[in-house]
């Protein structure tokens, strides 16, 4: 039975690490849901987080997998461990300054925010979650929502 596995990898912060890495899952024939890479306290070592779909045996190759990579200090599976997800949505929308009121409204009430403001649209920044109900009650038509990208951020939480 395949599920979403989130992999929380430490690695050494240098050039093409990252493809490295994501080449070795792609050889694996597994597909990278996400991947999320920041540094940490130590300017040397990043932070992957990788969330890929895939059975419990195919998740322990690929952790065993990567953890004969040079660059790979610690994996970590913490499917299992509590987790914070948040998903960060960037919607282009259409929307003529006359129009414009409404939609601003809307976007406070569903707590998103404009973050460009162009001639004839805006960028909102929401979760994920919150997207639907501003387009719907905008009454917007498909072709208002010009472009759309999702970013999703994960972290496990740990007790002390």
């Amino acid at each position: 039975m395949t599920q979403s596995r989130l992999l929380s990898v430490l690695v050494d912060n240098k050039p093409g690490v990252l493809q490295r890495v994501a080449s070795m899952i792609r050889r694996r024939g597994f597909n990278i849901d996400s991947l999320s890479v920041g540094p940490t306290d130590d300017d040397t070592i990043s932070r992957m987080t990788i969330t890929v779909h895939v059975g419990r045996q195919q998740a322990e190759q690929a952790t065993k997998q990567l953890a004969k990579l040079i660059d790979v200090i610690t994996i970590d599976d913490i499917t299992g461990l509590r987790n914070v997800a948040h998903e960060l949505v960037l919607v282009r929308m259409h929307a003529p300054p006359g129009e414009r009121t409404e939609l601003l409204n809307l976007v406070d009430i569903f707590r998103g925010r404009i973050v460009d403001v162009a001639a004839n649209s805006v960028i909102i920044e929401a979760n994920r979650g919150s997207v639907p109900g501003v387009a719907a009650r905008a009454n917007a038509s498909p072709s208002a929502l010009a472009h759309c990208a999702a970013s999703i951020s994960r972290s496990c939480l740990t007790s002390m």
